[in-house]
C-alpha cells in the first residue's frame, strides 16, 4: 500500500488517512479562517472527520465506532493512500 504526505488543508472526502497505526476514511471536511495570525490572515484551518476503518484502537480516542477529527493549518500534514 503506497502513501503520500499532503497538507491537511488538502484532505478531501474519500481520502484514506494513515494515522497512529490506524486507517480512517475522510467523511466530511470544513475549511475555516485561521485567525491565530491576525484577523486579516488569508490562512485556513481544516476540520475533517475521519471514520475509523481498521488498525490500531485507542480506548477513548479512536477505534470501532469512534471517529477521529483531523485538524490543522497548511503546515500540518497527513499521510493518505494512493493507487
Amino acid at each position: 500500500m503506497n502513501t503520500k504526505t499532503i497538507a491537511r488543508t488538502s484532505l478531501a472526502v474519500g481520502h484514506i488517512v494513515h494515522f497512529h497505526g490506524a486507517r480512517f476514511e475522510i467523511t466530511s471536511t470544513k475549511l475555516l479562517p485561521d485567525c491565530s495570525f491576525g484577523i486579516d490572515s488569508d490562512d485556513l484551518i481544516i476540520v475533517a472527520n475521519g471514520q475509523w476503518i481498521d488498525g490500531q484502537e485507542v480506548a477513548g480516542y479512536f477505534g470501532k465506532g469512534a471517529d477521529w477529527t483531523f485538524q490543522g493549518n497548511q503546515f500540518a500534514t497527513a499521510d493518505i493512500e494512493v493507487a
